[in-house]
Formats: structure tokens, C-alpha cells, sequence
């Protein structure tokens, strides 16, 4: 931050060795977001350079150069190409921040570009052309998958900065994510404009009536917590692990008490923190 954060043009930028700020604008000017190294303000501005249809976004995204360099027009490597080692990291970057529609819509215009070479010509591109969307480079490059993976990511993933991830803010289309591993455990997900579901080891274990992000997931006999962010007010309902009796907190607030084996309730629009917490299980109830 200190040293290749320019304030004036609200961008990160490689320096000379006498401390002038190079004038190139690169997709690896926004690496930071990866690191989580700019603060919100600074993000915020680096996202609206990002969607600029001027310098970096359009149809086909992103090019390794501003569409404005003198460079741009070469569509070599690094010099405009659209190149999947920078699209993915990007992308992680702008899930790192929360920035969740961009960072689906630039998920779902990278797998088009990959689907469109491997579909009609089984082609795997080390590149593409960010004027024309043509392949380019080796024809099977080991890397060129990268391209389609945030797709698969944006339905589910795992990450140090989110935790256990699922579902899309905003789907445009149909989806669906079968017998992925994470931990030892196979899950499916689903989503949809009217559903969200999370399926564990066959068993559905959380389904919502339309698009939204599920983070930091903990799903346990004891208690089921998680951050969830959606453009309307959602209705959840869980399967709990262990009938009994649970609390239902929202954003540290008491809202409800479910008894039995699962939980339906509603979350208002925007960011909100849930957790239902066992209070008592059948067990120790007959018990007593």
C-alpha cells in the first residue's frame, strides 16, 4: 500500500527504480484483492476500474492489458490476451471482498470462452483473443481449464478467507454441482431464480427458495451456523443433524425456538449472520 497504491488513480501500479509509478495498466494490478491488501474504500475504487468497459470489462474478460494501452492491440502474452491464471485469481479476489455478482459474472464469461473452444473443437487454449474471443497460444494448455473453473467454484468452494461457500447471488440460469469432495464428504448443489439446495452424502441438508451465499457453513449435532447474503428475504429450512430443541439467533438476536429435527424461518435481504444452537436434545428431554 505504501509503495505501489497511486491515490490519485485509485489503482495499484509497478514503480520504476527512481520512484515513478508505471503508467500500465494490468489485470495484476488487481492481485491485491487476493491478499485482501486494499481496505473496502480502496477495493471499491479498484472494482470500478475493473468494470470500466474502457479499460478492462466487456464480452470477453479480462484482458491481461487495459484496452486503452498502446499494447492492447498485440494480443500476445501479458500484452492484451486473456490469460486463465489471471482470470482465476481475480476472481478469488473479488470473492475474497464479497463482490459476489461481479465475481459470478466474470466466472460465467470465463467458462464461455473455454466452453466454446473445448465444445466445438475439444480445444483446451492457453489463451484468447479479448477482441474476437479466438483461442490463441498452445491449443492444449495444461493451465487452459482454469478458464471454467470459477464456475464451478462460484457454486461451491472452499476457501481460508470464506470458509465452507456455496450457492450464487443472482443465477441467471439453471444449475447443478454433483459429488464434489471437500473433507472427506461428497456434496451436491443446486441453484436456480427459486432454489438453493446443499445436499451432503445424499441427504438434502439446506435448501432456500431462490439465489443466495452461504458462508463460513458449520454443520454439527451441537449447532448449525453460517453468513448468508441475498437480494430478497429468504425462506431457509435446515435438517438438523439430532432432534431436540434449538434456538434460532440472527445477527446475535433471538428470533425463534424449533423443536424437532429441522428449522424453516426466514432472513431479511442483505448480510446476516444465522446460527441455531441445540439446547436440548430428545435424548436428554426423555431422560428427564
Amino acid at each position: 500500500n505504501s509503495r505501489l497504491w497511486n491515490e490519485r488513480e485509485g489503482f495499484y501500479f509497478d514503480r520504476y527504480w527512481d520512484g515513478r509509478f508505471s503508467t500500465r495498466k494490468a489485470a495484476s494490478s488487481f492481485f491485491p484483492l487476493l491478499a485482501r491488501i486494499p481496505d473496502e474504500k480502496r477495493a471499491l475504487r479498484m472494482l470500478k476500474r475493473l468494470l470500466n468497459e474502457r479499460e478492462f470489462w466487456g464480452e470477453s474478460v479480462l484482458p491481461t492489458i487495459a484496452r486503452d494501452d498502446t499494447a492492447f492491440k498485440d494480443q500476445g502474452a501479458w500484452r492484451g490476451a486473456i490469460q486463465p491464471v489471471a482470470n482465476y485469481l481475480v476472481y478469488q479476489g473479488l470473492k475474497a471482498y464479497g463482490f459476489d455478482a461481479v465475481a459470478s459474472e466474470l466466472a460465467e464469461k470465463s467458462a464461455a470462452l473455454f466452453l466454446r473452444s473445448w465444445d466445438n473443437f475439444q480445444l483446451s487454449p492457453e489463451s484468447f483473443d479479448a477482441r474476437s474471443a479466438d483461442a490463441g497460444g498452445d491449443r492444449f494448455a495444461v493451465r487452459g481449464p482454469l478458464f471454467a473453473l470459477p464456475a464451478l467454484e462460484d457454486l461451491l468452494d472452499f476457501a481460508p478467507w470464506e470458509g465452507f461457500r456455496f450457492g450464487v447471488l443472482s443465477p441467471s440460469r439453471k444449475a447443478r454441482l454433483a459429488r464434489l469432495s471437500i473433507q472427506g464428504r461428497r456434496y451436491d448443489v443446486a441453484v436456480s431464480k427459486g432454489e438453493t439446495t446443499l445436499v451432503e452424502e445424499g441427504r438434502t441438508v439446506l435448501e432456500a427458495d431462490g439465489g443466495a451465499v452461504f458462508r463460513r457453513f458449520l454443520y454439527t449435532e451441537g449447532e448449525v451456523s453460517f453468513e448468508v447474503k441475498s437480494l430478497k428475504k429468504r425462506e431457509v429450512t435446515i435438517a438438523l443433524l439430532k432432534k431436540g430443541k434449538y434456538q434460532l439467533s440472527i445477527d446475535g438476536v433471538e428470533k425463534d425456538i424449533f423443536k424437532g429435527k429441522s428449522a424453516e424461518f426466514e432472513v431479511p435481504e442483505g448480510d446476516h449472520a444465522v446460527l441455531l444452537l441445540l439446547l436440548e436434545s430428545a435424548e436428554d428431554a426423555a431422560a428427564d
